[in-house]
């Protein structure tokens, strides 16, 4: 797949994320409150909830498949992108602070094959601060569907897989044309530490990338800036960074 992806960020968020070498997800059921941020993200769909909560595992009578899929929620992380350049998500995103913002260009081909690479490489290793994990997350990614929040059922056919609820979206939010990367830990027990703590689930997790090794690759093929932007405040920004893929938009 060849699609170009596009991730509006700012300045400052951009920089730290080049200088620690990680994409960003955010855990979510944990989105911060702020008038935009969609606190219904990967909730199981209204029309599914009361069917699921009177479904139960012959096991465990009292947990039930609601149950099952909350857990899961909370266990589930994105890395939000667009199919699209668009104006929405520049006014949405990135601007915290009144700061600069870029946005990164990407092929999803490049980009899946290398966070696949990362992933299942012998090195990567979970970190709990500084325990080391066995690797839980699986990696997933789509084109989110828009739907009629009210209406839409994931019961069509079967009962749906706890990762589908993710690329599920209220379709008030369909202008941004999301495509989405999640991490998910599915099980029904606790994952536990070494040091017999049960592993708690941070609020967001950072993924190993390495910026100036996808630019030099054409993974990244561009960091585009605003035409009103301050170039002189961002190029210093990209000067100290070592980066030069940067294009006016």
């Amino acid at each position: 797949m060849d699609q170009l992806l596009y991730k509006v960020m700012s300045r400052e968020n951009f920089r730290m994320s080049v200088e620690g070498n990680y994409l960003h997800f955010n855990r979510v059921d944990r989105y911060p409150d702020f008038p935009e941020s969609d606190q219904e993200d990967s909730e199981q769909l209204p029309r599914d909830r009361p069917v699921n909560e009177k479904m139960s595992f012959q096991k465990e009578p009292e947990y039930t498949l609601a149950d099952y899929y909350d857990r899961s929620r909370s266990r589930t992380y994105v890395c939000c992108w667009s199919t699209e350049n668009l104006e929405t998500n520049w006014i949405r995103y990135g601007n915290e602070g009144g700061g600069e913002q870029v946005c990164i260009v990407t092929r999803f081909g490049k980009l899946r094959d290398r966070l696949n690479q990362t992933l299942s490489s012998d090195e990567t290793r979970l970190m709990a601060g500084d325990i080391p994990l066995h690797q839980i997350f699986s990696i997933n990614y789509g084109l989110v569907e828009y739907v009629d929040w009210t209406l839409a059922s994931g019961h069509e056919d079967r009962l749906p897989n706890p990762i589908q609820y993710a690329y599920f979206k209220n379709d008030r939010y369909s202008n941004e044309r999301e495509f989405r990367i999640s991490l998910a830990a599915f099980g029904f027990g606790e994952f536990m530490l070494d040091n017999g703590k049960p592993l708690g689930f941070s609020d967001s997790l950072q993924m190993h990338f390495d910026y100036r090794a996808a630019i030099a690759d054409k993974t990244i093929e561009n960091v585009i800036m605003r035409p009103d932007a301050d170039f002189t405040q961002l190029a210093a920004t990209f000067k100290d960074l070592d980066i030069n893929a940067v294009v006016q938009n």
